[in-house]
């Protein structure tokens, strides 16, 4: 017979985990038996708790009394069969494994992770059993949080991709017969929502969405893919109108005024349909067709669109949108420099850095062309840092022979604002080891009118370091002029669209003055951008604007051609 008593004191005394122990009566044969039904029995009527270690009763909130002597049909008196389930599985492998939950004392909710071996004499009779029990509800909870977390969208709570994907697959694929169409929409214009109000309010507008969509009966999963793109899935539909029926639901639901801090915006999404099995048979290639469609409904917005065969390619801007993100790591973007006169002296005081992007198949794109979809998809940010980096490398050998040359100007986005901007001006003036001065930051007026705390704190932080800031495209936005005084700037540039007909149209000669009355009440630079005429100089001459910059000087060179010119 083992000799378990030794074992008994080890275990009890050394061990942190609910521990006891089951004796039977006397030993019984349990693999060579027949009648198994019979000696199971014999077991639930006679192995009984003999040892219990206090981790085991403080775990349950029970006393010693009530659990010693406790045999196994009183402690399944519930559910005896469930327990013979579980000595049968310990029996005939010698251990039992296994996760349950269960209620203490209090009528608490717990998981139980429980270890049980049995043991034998030296014949191979089962003579009982000792557990190991531990508490694993937090660990639990833990674990079920982290694959909430994997499968969910963390702002809106609804299934991410990954979890759609797998959803996907079950609904689908378990029955091929049955058709399923595949929502994917876009809202239209939530990024000036999240630049003109914020990401908070953003988030909320999303959580709004989210909840409308979820309201459409036929709408069997519903899914956010990231950013401001959902998805929902339809099972078993009779044909293309009952999608379509659905899909003007959700657009309809959408429309509805959403009240954002105190005023009530209406938005538009753009849907677009895909169907299984005829455009696609896969997760991919279903989400591309939809994708597709929905590119092409967002060419006029607010609209639903199905897929058809003539998008098999995609859209223009979606293929742009995958080109450009391997830009970057192919180094296909390439800076262009503008210089800034002084007309009093006709001297290069500056340059303002601009992009371009060397496309291996399109040749030079427009910024016009992908800036746009940069800001839309976030990847402004890591573009502008390499603008900067690259501005900051490129003016050392632009300023080494010109000692008048005093300014870079870059562009910065709104969404850069929201993405550290400091630290990341802070490591291109470090890699280039430029005075913080030559730099000169270029913000929108649509961003000045804002005023939003973030962006003010940020940029007194520039100001503090020596960096020159400057209003770009100045008075393109009227209100902002009351609003000039609280920003920490040095310069405004004047927007080239007053200059055009600047000696014909008196509005335009009017506002002009005005900017630049104001500029040097505030004792402000100024800089006209978009200069291409002598009548245009003129007109600046006189009224006292001598910084200018435009074609009529130099359209923007490449780095080569800037230090060519010098030699």
């Amino acid at each position: 017979m083992l000799d378990y008593n030794y074992l008994l004191e080890v275990m009890f005394s050394q061990n942190v985990d609910g521990c006891f122990f089951m004796v039977l009566d006397k030993p019984i044969y349990w693999n060579e038996t027949v009648d198994r039904e019979k000696v199971l029995d014999h077991i639930f009527d006679n192995q009984k708790i003999t040892k219990i270690n206090q981790a085991y009763l403080d775990q349950y909130g029970v006393s010693g009394d009530e659990m010693l002597g406790k045999t196994p049909r009183q402690i399944f008196k519930d559910n005896v069969e469930y327990g013979k389930s579980l000595w049968r599985k310990m029996l005939d492998n010698g251990k039992l494994h296994l996760e349950f939950e269960e209620k203490t004392s209090d009528g608490l909710d717990i998981v139980i992770e429980g270890t049980y071996i049995a043991f034998y004499d030296d014949e191979g009779r089962f003579e009982g059993h000792f557990g190991f029990e531990r508490e694993i509800t937090n660990r639990k909870k833990q674990e079920e949080l982290i694959e909430y977390l994997a499968f969910h969208d963390e702002v809106t709570g609804l299934p991410n991709r990954r979890y759609f994907e797998k959803k996907f697959v079950e609904l689908v694929y378990s029955d091929k017969h049955e058709k399923s169409a595949l929502l994917f929409f876009d809202l239209d214009q939530f990024k000036f929502i999240n630049d003109e109000f914020g990401h908070s309010c953003g988030d909320q507008v999303l959580k709004t969405v989210a909840e409308r969509i979820k309201q459409v009966p036929r709408c069997n999963f519903v899914a956010r893919m990231g950013g401001d793109e959902f998805v929902v899935l339809i099972h078993d539909i009779k044909d293309i109108d009952e999608a379509l029926a659905i899909a003007r639901e959700v657009l309809s639901l959408i429309k509805d005024p959403i009240k954002i801090t105190g005023q009530m915006y209406t938005l538009t999404t753009s849907i677009g349909i895909a169907c299984y099995p005829d455009d696609g048979t896969t997760f991919d290639q279903l989400l591309r067709s939809a994708d597709a469609a929905m590119y092409k409904a967002k060419e006029k917005r607010g609209q639903i669109h199905v897929y058809d065969k003539s998008l098999q390619n995609k859209s223009v801007q979606s293929k742009l949108e995958k080109e450009l993100r391997l830009a970057l790591a192919k180094n296909e973007f390439e800076l262009y420099y503008q210089p800034q006169l002084d007309y009093l002296t006709n001297n290069i005081i500056g340059y303002e850095a601009l992009i371009r992007w060397n496309h291996p198949e399109r040749g030079i794109v427009s910024p016009a062309d992908f800036i746009p979809i940069a800001e839309e998809t976030g990847l402004i940010i890591p573009i502008e840092e390499w603008v900067l980096d690259k501005a900051c490398q490129d003016i050392k050998l632009l300023v080494r022979d010109n000692t008048s040359l005093t300014r870079i100007g870059v562009n910065i986005s709104p969404q850069h604002f929201q993405a550290d901007l400091v630290n990341h001006v802070v490591a291109a003036l470090s890699k280039s080891n430029i005075p913080p001065h030559i730099l000169d930051i270029e913000i929108t007026e649509a961003l000045a009118m804002h005023r939003s705390k973030q962006v003010l704190q940020q940029l007194k932080a520039l100001k503090e370091m020596g960096v020159f800031i400057s209003i770009d495209d100045f008075g393109t936005g009227y209100s902002s002029l009351k609003y000039l005084k609280d920003f920490p700037v040095d310069r405004i540039k004047i927007d080239q669209s007053f200059l055009q007909e600047i000696t014909t149209k008196v509005e335009n000669a009017s506002i002009v003055k005005a900017i630049l009355t104001l500029a040097r009440n505030l004792n402000l630079f100024t800089i006209a951008e978009g200069v291409e005429t002598q009548d245009q100089i003129k007109f600046l001459e006189q009224n006292g604007c001598y910084l200018m910059q435009g074609y009529y000087y130099s359209k923007p060179l490449p780095l080569n051609t800037l230090l060519e010119q010098k030699k």
